[in-house]
């Protein structure tokens, strides 16, 4: 239950739930800085998700990293930690000269079944180029819950999902790389602060 968001906030959220042209203008603003009308409306949400933090809690994410499974990916058995993470920090191209550890925001689920194996049977052609998948641990991330209320019983969300968590971490944190066998992707372990 949230006590500390008002009308203004609950509407900022269900806009940006509610309507997928306009929450990837606001994601596209927030990754390379376009479009810039976004700007005000992006900055807005984050100040909304601020208000807000979100603890030890796990969420997912699918997502397409711009390196080859077919190059990159086979020397990735021999690279240590610090190699790894100085990897995941130059994937430029994907973030246009963002690093993985800067501030965006992220719509994830709690359930990997959701955000990963259910949303590749619903989208198989997008699917099909996605190469990876995030597991964030959240570490007093200012971000809601989309299902939680506040005192007064207002949903703050409207989401399809089971259970939809808005992030917008001030720091992401590369921990680790694993292969999926079973989904055949790439598994990025971080931590959202």
């Amino acid at each position: 239950v949230y006590n500390n968001l008002d009308d203004r906030d609950i509407k900022k959220l269900k806009k940006y739930t509610d309507a997928a042209v306009y929450s990837r203008g606001v994601n596209g603003y927030l990754a390379i800085g376009e479009p810039k009308e976004f700007a005000e409306r992006a900055n807005d949400l984050k100040k909304t998700l601020a208000k807000n933090k979100v603890s030890n809690q796990t969420v997912y994410r699918s997502l397409n990293l711009s390196f080859s499974t077919g190059g990159v990916a086979k020397k990735l058995d021999t690279y240590g930690e610090e190699e790894l993470a100085k990897m995941f920090n130059d994937l430029s191209n994907n973030f246009k000269n963002k690093s993985v550890g800067e501030n965006r925001i992220y719509s994830t689920s709690t359930s990997p079944l959701f955000a990963i194996d259910t949303w590749r049977k619903v989208n198989p052609t997008a699917a099909k180029t996605y190469n990876s998948y995030l597991i964030i641990d959240c570490k007093g991330t200012p971000g809601v819950y989309a299902d939680g209320r506040t005192s007064k019983g207002k949903k703050l969300v409207n989401t399809r999902s089971n259970q939809e968590v808005i992030l917008a971490p001030n720091k992401m944190v590369y921990k680790k790389l694993t292969y999926d066998e079973d989904r055949q992707m790439f598994a990025i372990h971080m931590e959202a602060h």
